[in-house]
This record gives structure tokens, C-alpha cells and sequence, in this order.
């Protein structure tokens, strides 16, 4: 007879982005495993809207074909007040703490609004309840406490874990009063090592990478004739360095022509609908453009991984900050396509440098073309290859990962 578990899956956002993809994928992932040991793991996918159930289609639409059914995914309303604070809110200064100071009245109602609307949905009889991501976090903390939950309390955290973040203290006020297991999951070692110093010592803490999913090794020629196309991927935001990119393309685009580069394409769009330093990054970035004349860049908007791998012949993952994980550097890996990256954070666990990936600094403009050289050279066909086995020993580490926290605990 095969032993149940019950997890409900809580989304940060309910919008597809990487952070959900991966979440859908760990899931899918786990029902598999699950199964072929001989237990049956039950999942019910719960996501915030803020105008109407499903606002977001294609997050639906990918939960449906890993082969899940409607009835297992279940919505509530999330306020917008609560959802849009950022993180860079609470870490500009105290001017914007004064500001923010004067909403609380208006959070705290949202907070609130939001819990009950989560509450309204009845569901506590769950073996494991897996938060995916940190703004969903106090929302089912708090449901923890005022249903006295007793099973397992998992937070995936996808982004660092600040010490000033405001959903830290909510964790550690928590903490002292919960009556579940509570357990932490960082998304990379870098990731897990700043939620041991922001969070409880008690607490058990698991690393998990971000799975692949679906995506064919299909790796381009290098031929003479070949006009090879540069991309990126990312959703829009400062940090993520594609005004550095965009900026780098307008001013070497004679450069990048003679290499063999015929155009720069841009995947991704503004997709977290939140205050902060990306509030009108897209308008910025059309700026750059016009201000350069510049037709060699492309917005080519939101595609999924297996067009963007399968329509690329070099990847740049140019974030400026440390990377929580950097899902595209695997994804590049398993597609065949040549990595050149900044190689920040979490980013830096995948990659070894000049051997599965070259990388440049960021800001260095130089350093990037250089790289792009090379891997328009014969040398792409070695960081191809090596590129590959990379991905396949960070695909192995990912299943260890969630077999020693889903299913040997």
C-alpha cells in the first residue's frame, strides 16, 4: 500500500516568471520520484490574484500540462497594497522608512485582508505546507500560527534573505509562538548561507537548485558564414544588467557585426507588478535605443526557455549583483548554448570558469566582447561540450537535493 502525503504549494505571484517555472518543475518533479518509490504525494496549487482568479493564463496553463488537474489548483485574493512593497523600500534609508512609516495603517489592513482571503479557502490538512517564495511567506506564516498547523512549514527562498528585510523579522517574531517544523529551503549554498545568519539557529535549513525542465540540446554550427544570434533572458529589472547590455550593443555594434553577430535579442518583460528600482525600467531601456538609433537590438517579450535556447547561438547572464541561482545558466548548459556571465552569487556555484563558461566583469564592456569572441571561435565547441557535462552533474546534485528533503525526511 502506498503511503500519502499531502503538500499544498504556495505562489508568491501569479504571474509566470522563473521563480514559479521552477516551482511547477520541482513539483512535477517530486510527483515522479514519488511514485516511483512506491508513495503517492498529493499536490494542490495555491496562487494569489488581484483582479480575478487565473489573471495569468499561462501559469494555469503550465501546471495543467505536467499533468495536473484543474481541481488541484485553488486561488485567493491577495491585496495589491501588501503584494507591491519591495524589498528596495526597506533598504533605501530612512526617508523612505518615514514614508513607508505613515502606510502602515494601510499594510496592516491589507496583511490582514489578505490572510483572511487565504483563510476562506480551508485548507490546513496538508502533510507539508511549501511556500514558494518570500512575499507569500508571512501571509501562510501567520495562517500557520492562527490554525496551530502541525505538519511541516517549508520556506523556499528564491532571492537573499537581507537582514534588514521586513519578512525576516516576521520570521523570527513567528517562530517563538509556532507549533510546526519549521524548515527553510535557499535556492543555492550563497542563498542558504544568508538565511542561517538572518533567521533562527533552530530552524533546519536544505539547499534545493532550480530544476531545467524541458528543454533539447540542439547546439549551433560554427561556420564561416554563419550570422551567429546573441540573446538574454531575464525579467526586467536594474540589477539584472540589460541597460548595461543594451548600451554595450548601440555602442559595439560594429564590432559585434564583424565578429559574426547579426543581431541582440532580449527576451523577458516587466513582470512583477511591485514599487521599487524597476518601476518603468522598460521605458528606460526603449530610451537607450532611441537616443542610440539603434535597430541591431530586438525585444522579442515573454517566450518559453525551449524557443528562446532554440533560436540563440550565445547566451549573456549579465546580472550585476549576486544571483540567488541563475536558472539560465543550467538552461544554457542543456540546450548546447555557449554561457558568457558575470558569474555572481549563486550564479558562481554552476559555472567553472573558462571551462563551462567564460565571464566578465560587470560594467566591463571589453572584457564581454572579448568573451563573445571566443566563444564565436572553435573554442565554442569545447564550452559546449564542457558546458554539458556541467549540467549534468547540477541535475544530479538537484535530484539528491530533493530526495533527502521531500522524501527521506
Amino acid at each position: 500500500m502506498k503511503e500519502t502525503k499531502k503538500i499544498h504549494c504556495f505562489f508568491n505571484a501569479p504571474y509566470l516568471g522563473g521563480a514559479e517555472r521552477s516551482f511547477i518543475n520541482q513539483a512535477t518533479d517530486l510527483k515522479k520520484i514519488s511514485l516511483e518509490k512506491n508513495l503517492d504525494y498529493e499536490f494542490n496549487f495555491i496562487i494569489p490574484f488581484f483582479k480575478y482568479p487565473g489573471e495569468d493564463k499561462s501559469l494555469e496553463e503550465l501546471i495543467l500540462s505536467k499533468g495536473f488537474r484543474r481541481q488541484q489548483i485553488l486561488y485567493f485574493a491577495y491585496h495589491s497594497t501588501f503584494y507591491s512593497l519591495g524589498r528596495s523600500q526597506l533598504e533605501k534609508g530612512p526617508l523612505s522608512l518615514f514614508f513607508l512609516f505613515l502606510k502602515i495603517p494601510l499594510l496592516i489592513y491589507s496583511y490582514l485582508w489578505s490572510v483572511q482571503s487565504l483563510n476562506r479557502l480551508n485548507k490546513t490538512d496538508a502533510d507539508i505546507w511549501w511556500i514558494g517564495g518570500n512575499k507569500i511567506g508571512p501571509l501562510v506564516f501567520f495562517l500557520s500560527f492562527f490554525k496551530a498547523y502541525k505538519g511541516r512549514l517549508i520556506w523556499h527562498f528564491r532571492d537573499y534573505l537581507s537582514l534588514k528585510d521586513l519578512f525576516s523579522w516576521c520570521w523570527k517574531f513567528f517562530s517563538f509562538f509556532s507549533s510546526c517544523s519549521l524548515e527553510f529551503i535557499g535556492n543555492s549554498y550563497d542563498v542558504s548561507r544568508s538565511i542561517k545568519k538572518a533567521l533562527p539557529a533552530k530552524a533546519k535549513s536544505w539547499t534545493l537548485y532550480n530544476p531545467v525542465g524541458e528543454i533539447s540540446y540542439s547546439p549551433s554550427a560554427s561556420q564561416k558564414d554563419k550570422n551567429f544570434i546573441l540573446s538574454t533572458a531575464s525579467m526586467f529589472a536594474p540589477w539584472k544588467g540589460i541597460h548595461f547590455l543594451v548600451q554595450f550593443a548601440c555602442l559595439f555594434e560594429k564590432s559585434l557585426k564583424e565578429i559574426g553577430i547579426s543581431e541582440f535579442h532580449i527576451y523577458g518583460d516587466e513582470i512583477y507588478k511591485t514599487t521599487g528600482d524597476h518601476f518603468g525600467y522598460k521605458d528606460q531601456l526603449n530610451a537607450i535605443l532611441k537616443k542610440y538609433k539603434c535597430d541591431f537590438v530586438k525585444f522579442k517579450g515573454l517566450k518559453s526557455p525551449s524557443h528562446i535556447f532554440s533560436n540563440s547561438d550565445l547566451f549573456i547572464h549579465s546580472s550585476l549583483r549576486p544571483e540567488p541561482f541563475g536558472r539560465v545558466v543550467v538552461e544554457s548548459y542543456r540546450s548546447g548554448t555557449p554561457l558568457i556571465s558575470t558569474a555572481l552569487g549563486g550564479a558562481g556555484e554552476l559555472i567553472e570558469e573558462n571551462i563551462s563558461a567564460l565571464t566578465f566583469l560587470p560594467y566591463d564592456y571589453h572584457g564581454l566582447l572579448s568573451c563573445i569572441e571566443t566563444a564565436c571561435s572553435q573554442e565554442r565547441f569545447s564550452l559546449i561540450q564542457k558546458g554539458r557535462a556541467k549540467g549534468d552533474s547540477i541535475e544530479q546534485e538537484y535530484y539528491t537535493q530533493l530526495d533527502a528533503i521531500f522524501i527521506f525526511s
